[in-house]
């Protein structure tokens, strides 16, 4: 009996410990896991600011692959340009008034040492208008045609025509560029042309040769000298008629056309006044009216 009471308490006791050990183990490897498994999930959640980055980074290019390239706008179309310069500015106060109403980009080139010269300039300038000197210079039929003041001659020495451009230049504040009053006999005179035209590129002026003379060749001896120049293709009013005018305007947009470019000139006569207001409004539509110095190369 005593034996079979040890036996039973033996075979009794065990078990129990053991059951007891096992259930421990499995709520121990139940926790790891399950802390694991939720570590894993924060883990694979959270995504490092470098490696968003990275990603960011790789898809870009993918994005801008797909973006449809930008529609090109069709070029503007170029209008042929037109100057139109007016000389003799500096004569007429009423004249020149009429002249700097137009609305229009005109050139005005004003005659040196007069007693409104500074005056008009100045006054073209604040209404933007572009201002030349219209330098005097000797015509074949002088004196029976006279330039007047500030002119140059062809029996002056170097020194006398250094000085009167000098003093010409001065008499006309803001002036951009230099062309020829008269002076069909002078401009045919090619080393006193060289005294004048190298004074003006000190200056930084450019020059335009009016034409006078068939025989002039400054326009081109300036540009061989690195001046900027052009020459008149033009003249509006040779007779000082308004119809004839508008017919010189016509001639003068036909050369535009043609070319790309033009220069005309005229004079503030009323009649050139007249015809000009009518004119520049349908001009303004097919033509770029600009200054007489984007013509010049």
């Amino acid at each position: 009996m005593p034996e079979k009471k040890e036996r039973k308490s033996g075979s009794g006791s065990t078990p129990k410990k053991s059951k007891k050990k096992k259930g421990g183990y499995l709520w121990t490897i139940l926790a790891i896991a399950s802390i694991v498994l939720i570590s894993g999930v924060i883990y694979l959640s959270w995504e490092k600011p470098s490696e968003k980055g990275k990603v960011e980074v790789k898809e870009e290019p993918e994005k801008s692959a797909i973006v449809p390239p930008p529609v090109e706008k069709p070029a503007k179309e170029k209008r042929p340009k037109i100057a139109i310069i007016i000389d003799d500015i500096g004569n007429s106060r009423k004249n020149d008034d009429a002249v700097l109403a137009i609305d229009a980009p005109l050139t005005l080139s004003v005659l040196p040492l007069l007693p409104d010269s500074k005056e008009i300039a100045e006054k073209a300038a604040s209404n933007g208008k572009e201002v030349m000197l219209h330098l005097p210079m000797e015509p074949h039929d002088y004196p029976q045609a006279n330039p007047g003041k500030g002119s140059l001659s062809t029996n002056m020495d170097d020194i006398a025509i250094l000085t009167q451009v000098y003093e010409d230049i001065k008499s006309v504040p803001g002036i951009k560029g230099v062309n020829n009053h008269m002076g069909s006999k002078f401009t045919e005179d090619r080393e006193r042309m060289r005294i004048v035209l190298k004074q003006l590129k000190d200056k930084g002026l450019f020059f335009i040769d009016s034409k006078t003379s068939p025989r002039s060749r400054s326009d081109k001896m300036a540009r061989e000298m690195g001046i900027k120049a052009a020459a008149r293709d033009i003249f509006l009013d040779n007779e000082q008629n308004e119809s004839y005018v508008a017919g010189q305007i016509e001639e003068l947009k036909k050369i535009a056309r043609r070319r790309g470019s033009a220069i005309g000139i005229g004079h503030p006569h009323p009649e050139t006044v007249a015809a000009l207001e009518k004119a520049i409004p349908k001009i303004k539509k097919d033509f770029e009216i600009v200054p007489a110095s984007e013509l010049v190369r």
